[in-house]
């Protein structure tokens, strides 16, 4: 069919992302800025003659601008609500990463869960499973406060309420790119990610363990 905007007049997309749900898809976009961060999110689904609708726009976060891309992650159990991942600052001392749980259509300004990181970086990567439980996350974050250190790669449980229980570390490098995380048919957990040694494809257990 013909292709549709999927953001609104004016609003720009440095990242995005879908996440299938019972009945519809949902879709975050990022709009990356020097002084602020717009977060939108929007519900697609098809109508009764197999047509495209798009929900209302909603600027679901507005995030602290600087890095000139903001990568984010979406993830979603076997049921329930889809989860939005997006790297920021709640305020001028710390950084981190929020969490906010969708149920239903987005709205604007909600609210999330803060999980900090020991030390600020440039839009970390991230990667989050979807259409199995638990919801699992992995992240790259700063080992130690020293920003300048190495970064690990860090395996995460996602709560119900979006809070993030840390499991184990998977690496340590001096950076990660291209992470991405999924579960197979039987239930194997499997992570990929790229760094200066190469581009690395791992089996990290069962992924309900």
């Amino acid at each position: 069919e013909t292709p549709i905007p999927l953001s609104e007049e004016g609003s720009g997309a440095t990242y995005v992302g879908l996440v299938a749900r019972e009945k519809d898809v949902l879709a975050m976009y990022i709009d990356a800025r020097t002084a602020l961060t717009p977060v939108h999110a929007r519900t697609l689904r098809a109508d009764d003659v197999g047509g495209l609708v798009r929900g209302a726009d909603a600027v679901v976060l507005v995030a602290a601008g600087a890095d000139s891309v903001v990568r984010g992650a979406l993830g979603r159990a076997a049921s329930g609500p889809a989860y939005l991942f997006v790297p920021s600052s709640p305020d001028d001392r710390e950084y981190g990463l929020i969490t906010i749980a969708i149920d239903g259509e987005p709205k604007d300004d909600m609210q999330g869960k803060w999980s900090m990181f020991p030390a600020q970086m440039s839009s970390p990567p991230l990667g989050a499973t979807t259409g199995a439980s638990p919801l699992r996350l992995v992240r790259a974050r700063p080992e130690t406060k020293d920003p300048t250190g190495p970064l690990v790669l860090e395996l995460g449980h996602v709560e119900a309420d979006g809070s993030l229980r840390e499991r184990c570390v998977l690496a340590k490098a001096g950076s990660f790119a291209d992470l991405s995380v999924a579960v197979d048919e039987g239930d194997n957990l499997w992570v990929a990610y790229t760094n200066a040694k190469g581009t690395w494809v791992e089996q990290r257990g069962r992924a309900g363990k």
